[in-house]
């Protein structure tokens, strides 16, 4: 039993330990795709088309992120964007986030304390999880699609830990495991508006 208690808790520190390798500083100022690549040295990647995360960042506490125009951002097979502060989405037409190889799905994003997120016009697909705990953002006007069976972020498309999210004209699509997830024992309460839900898997 301590055997497996110790391998627990070394894949715990691992996991939190490779979260990310880019940090922003947690200065309270707003950060684009464009300030990752001139900041992050090489993490964060752009070819004239595309953005790419080549490993894992951390929008830190009291950082904000910030999508305004339609962007098409690509994730390694082991990224995870971790946001601590606060992400806003919100393009004229659409922003995607998809790996570079619909072959090696990425890990996903992770909300984790995050406060006034927003997250509109999003294709999310070919992803482990979007994974929130103990944040509740509003998702308007989202496709969630292609999430796979891995469980190497969390469990379910849209996966909740002490979290209630307001999901309005949503579509879940075609995905692997059950479109949103959250433990029978914790404190969850989505509220959900005019979205669709088919293909999915529990």
């Amino acid at each position: 039993m301590k055997k497996i208690f110790y391998l627990l808790l070394l894949s715990f520190t691992l996991f939190k330990a490779n979260a990310a390798v880019y940090s922003t500083p947690g200065t309270g100022v707003n950060w684009t795709l464009t300030d990752l690549v001139s900041n992050s040295g090489g993490i964060v990647t752009f070819d004239g088309t595309n953005y790419t995360f080549t490993d894992s960042v951390t929008i830190s506490t009291n950082d904000v992120f910030r999508i305004e125009t339609n962007e098409t951002v690509l994730f390694n097979a082991q990224v995870v964007f971790k946001i601590n502060g606060t992400i806003i989405i919100n393009p004229p037409t659409g922003v995607l986030f998809s790996p570079v190889s619909t072959a090696a799905p990425f890990r996903g994003v992770w909300l984790e304390l995050s406060a006034g997120s927003s997250i509109k016009k999003l294709t999310y697909e070919y992803a482990s999880s979007f994974r929130l705990s103990d944040s509740s953002p509003l998702f308007e006007n989202c496709i969630f699609r292609f999430n796979n069976s891995a469980t190497t972020l969390s469990n379910g498309t849209l996966s909740l830990f002490r979290s209630s999210p307001t999901i309005i004209n949503c579509s879940f699509l075609n995905n692997y495991r059950a479109a949103i997830q959250g433990g029978a024992n914790i404190e969850n309460a989505p509220k959900i508006y005019n979205s669709i839900f088919t293909g999915n898997n529990s």
